[in-house]
């Protein structure tokens, strides 16, 4: 066989092998790329690939890093804080009472710490969108909830409204706003009603004090002279 196609074959073989090594690296690089958005977005990267395809899904949370890096989302003041969880002490207590009213107005409380610190608010998937870079398991939640308040609101003025599903909706507002305004966040199951609360435990009852001890130069009450404590025959003997 003549060298030049020998010549030609090595190249061949060189292009093929380099061929298939940048086709390597690339599936690496998609796989560690799609690994990255899973692990910031979590259930909003699984949202946005059901709904626009993988390639198409994962340009779109791109989009969405690429915005918040533009947004000049400013942190609230003490004053501020304090404000929105005395408003929450409101909302909260009005639950029992007004369940759909209270959640509508928690979620009118997030709106307003929302639009304070410059996120978007054109519509629900712009507002969790941006709150998905920082919190995805809080924007999902609250894309939730939004859906549990519209379907309360559209379904006989509220009155057959779920009260489980508003209670959960509720608690996610609750924790949507602790992270808002950078409150600590409260463990456990919404207290909304007085029946719910914790009470403190009762007081035992004293113990009473030991009886006292007799003195040591009188007798003690159970105590009967000798006299006494002999039988009648033996006082005839006697």
């Amino acid at each position: 066989m003549d060298n030049w196609l020998w010549i030609l074959i090595a190249i061949v073989a060189v292009v093929v092998v380099a061929a298939l090594l940048l086709m390597a690296l690339g599936r690496m690089r998609r796989r560690r790329h799609t690994a990255r958005l899973r692990r910031q977005f979590g259930p909003e990267y699984d949202m946005a690939v059901r709904r626009l395809g993988r390639a198409e899904g994962e340009r779109h949370l791109e989009g969405r890093l690429h915005d918040h890096g533009q947004r000049r989302i400013r942190a609230v003041t003490p004053e501020e804080r304090e404000a929105a969880l005395q408003s929450w002490e409101a909302v909260q207590t009005s639950f029992v009472e007004m369940p759909v009213g209270a959640v509508r107005a928690a979620d009118q409380l997030v709106f307003d710490v929302l639009r304070d610190r410059g996120y978007p608010l054109e519509t629900v998937d712009d507002r969790a969108s941006a709150l998905s870079v920082d919190n995805p398991e809080l924007a999902y939640r609250y894309r939730e909830a939004q859906g549990v308040l519209a379907r309360a609101e559209a379904s006989d003025a509220g009155d057959g409204a779920d009260v489980d599903q508003l209670r959960r909706a509720l608690l996610t507002y609750r924790d949507l706003l602790h992270d808002l305004v950078d409150a600590p966040q409260v463990q456990g199951r919404l207290t909304t009603s007085t029946a719910e609360r914790p009470t403190a435990p009762a007081a035992e009852p004293a113990s009473a004090p030991p009886p006292a001890e007799p003195a040591a130069d009188e007798p003690a009450a159970t105590e009967a002279p000798l006299a006494e404590a002999q039988s009648p025959s033996d006082r005839t003997n006697a």
